[in-house]
């Protein structure tokens, strides 16, 4: 059980690390380390389909490991789409400010 509990609540848990990264400058770092987190989960899971013996059924350990996958599935797309909302709002803010300067300066 720890063999298996242990390494994936660790990759889970590190998923969280995304969020001490600045949200706005550095959206690459962030989603880069959730994909390299994704992808050490489902080497994990390749390593674990060939240790543990073939069942059709999903073992309690099966669910965990896709619940902890689906984790973070949602940790990447709350990382997305907050670059995603920051990127629209600097587009926002910049437009803003030339549409003002345009109209002070014809004015």
């Amino acid at each position: 059980l720890y063999r298996v509990i242990l390494p994936v609540c660790i990759i889970s848990g590190s998923s969280l690390l995304v969020f001490s990264l600045n949200p706005i400058s550095e959206v690459e770092g962030r989603l880069g380390l959730g994909i390299t987190l994704m992808l050490t989960l489902v080497a994990f899971e390749f390593t674990l389909a060939q240790d543990l013996p073939k069942d059709p059924t999903l073992s309690i350990l099966d669910k965990y490991v896709k619940a902890s996958f689906l984790f973070l599935v949602a940790v990447l797309m709350a990382v997305a789409f907050v670059g995603w909302r920051s990127h629209e709002e600097e587009d926002n803010v910049f437009s803003d400010n030339i549409s003002d300067v345009d109209w002070g300066f014809f004015a």
